[in-house]
């Protein structure tokens, strides 16, 4: 097995088996390497709503403890049948050496780009047009690389909401003529979904700012429109709402068939159940695993 690698937020990549303070995060890897989780029989239903959910783990802690983080999630992909995980890119390859070795085929990785460090991050920072584009496509070759398969990119809500839909679109598009020269070139089936913040351009400029990202993402041809990070930007509430989620469908889904993802507050049934039937067709959820225990004991929910 190849030399596995971590990274913190302040530093570049570090090989575990030359720092002895990740000797633990190797440890753990190769023990989940040889522990493969058996896949669930779970209720019609449930088992409908699974397949919806990106499984998803963002945080940012220490080395050791996102590990586990990581571990976890994978297992819970593999037990649930969950569409995906949702990880950070330096995560990526532990994800897919897990999978691998587990011959979990139908599980997905989904990774995030140009994605904040920290709640109450300030989007104004995204100004920069050329720089963002940059970024994105470097971070996108690399999760490539690394073996990703979804992508969640970073709507510049900053030239969202000063109408510069031309710039948000060249970030866009950065991602994914990157996807899809990948594609082309091993027939992949790789996929690119845009985070608006549709919470934040609400509050710092109402409906019509939605329509703006809206209309991004169409002319960038992405293949999702996602509702939000969860990360809450300067201090908004964030989350996926009935109406925003029926905003992107009718504007991007039913009209360009741009598919759509709920993300953030939904950590019920009932939350889950709603976003489906309003249309979304994937939730970013951190807690998949109590909604879908939930809706294998009580289907009628």
């Amino acid at each position: 097995m190849e030399t596995l690698k971590i990274n913190t937020v302040h530093s570049a990549p570090i090989t575990l088996s030359t720092v002895d303070t990740n000797k633990e995060c190797e440890r753990l890897i190769v023990a989940a390497l040889m522990d493969r989780p058996e896949r669930r029989e779970l209720p019609d239903g449930a088992r409908e709503v699974a397949q919806a959910i990106d499984h998803t783990y963002l945080s940012i802690t220490n080395p050791i403890n996102d590990t586990k983080e990581v571990i976890r999630v994978c297992r819970e992909a593999q037990e649930y049948g969950f569409a995906s995980v949702c990880i950070r890119p330096e995560h990526i390859r532990v994800a897919q050496n897990l999978f691998s070795a587990w011959t979990a085929e139908d599980l997905r990785i989904c990774t995030v780009i140009g994605f904040p460090q920290e709640s109450g991050y300030d989007p104004t920072t995204w100004h920069n047009k050329s720089a963002t584009s940059r970024m994105m496509k470097g971070e996108t070759l690399q999760a490539i690389q690394n073996g990703a398969d979804e992508f969640d990119m970073v709507i510049n809500t900053q030239m969202v909401l000063e109408g510069d839909i031309e710039g948000a679109v060249e970030g866009i598009q950065s991602v994914v003529e990157a996807v899809r020269k990948a594609n082309e070139k091993d027939l992949g089936h790789r996929t690119i979904k845009v985070i608006v913040e549709s919470p934040y351009l609400r509050e710092r400029g109402g409906t019509e700012a939605l329509h703006r990202a809206c209309q991004a993402v169409i002319a960038g041809k992405a293949d999702y429109i996602k509702t939000s990070t969860g990360f809450k930007p300067a201090g908004i509430p964030t989350g996926a709402t009935a109406e925003d989620v029926t905003l992107m469908v009718n504007e991007c889904k039913n009209v360009h068939g741009i598919l759509v993802k709920a993300s953030g507050g939904i950590g019920t049934v009932q939350a889950a159940n709603t976003m489906l039937a309003l249309g979304a067709d994937r939730l970013g959820m951190s807690k998949g695993v109590k909604v879908i225990e939930d809706l294998s004991k009580n289907p009628s929910v």
